[in-house]
């Protein structure tokens, strides 16, 4: 109950990413539909290696439980997850490199804009898996240069539309959410957006 399912890179209800467009591409959970799948690409079975960084978490959430829970819900259609755990200073350079085959991740932002987003098609992250979407990034460069507010909003949902589309190598799964404990004679207790407590502002009752 501490998390919410997502279709993009983006937090929604940020611009060019409404609650209503998050909704919209969330995958569905639908067994069949993956099993079909499979069977048009003319595989039974497939075996991937799939790494993450061990022992971090995401908020409250424990990557390598996520990473187990994945690999039993693809075992279901016939994909099987060989499990590759490795430290997070291990797995940084190794993704950096573009090597993993398949990978469990995470991103927190530095400052809370869509451009800060941009990473996916901008050569930061994509090149580590190979891939480019020169459509993507001819959008993200527009609404970068633009002041237009409404412009952007509408240039940022289309950069989400792509990012979630089936030829990206993008699979969005969870945004978490901190989960903060305080005693009753504690006051102001706030958590600012960008992952801080706002230790100044605590008073005592």
């Amino acid at each position: 109950g501490h998390g919410l399912r997502i279709g993009s890179i983006m937090m929604p209800g940020m611009l060019g990413f409404p609650e209503s467009l998050n909704t919209t591409l969330l995958y569905p959970h639908d067994p069949a539909r993956a099993a079909a799948l499979m069977k048009e690409a003319g595989v039974t079975r497939a075996r991937v290696t799939f790494t993450w960084p061990s022992g971090a978490y995401y908020a409250t959430l424990p990557v390598d439980r996520l990473a187990q829970k994945l690999r039993a819900d693809l075992a279901k259609v016939g994909i099987e997850l060989q499990l590759q755990p490795v430290q997070e200073s291990v797995f940084l350079p190794y993704f950096r490199a573009g090597k993993p085959q398949t990978i469990l991740a995470y991103w927190f932002p530095d400052f809370l804009d869509p451009d800060n987003w941009t990473i996916l098609v901008n050569g930061l992250i994509n090149r580590r898996f190979h891939w480019q979407s020169p459509e993507a990034l001819k959008i993200v460069t527009e609404a970068k240069a633009t002041a237009d507010g409404r412009r952007r909003e509408g240039l940022y949902e289309r950069y989400n539309r792509l990012l979630a589309a089936p030829d990206a190598p993008y699979v969005f799964l969870v945004q978490p959410s901190n989960v903060i404990a305080a005693r009753e004679d504690v006051l102001n207790v706030r958590y600012h957006s960008l992952y801080s407590l706002e230790i100044d502002s605590l008073r005592r009752k």
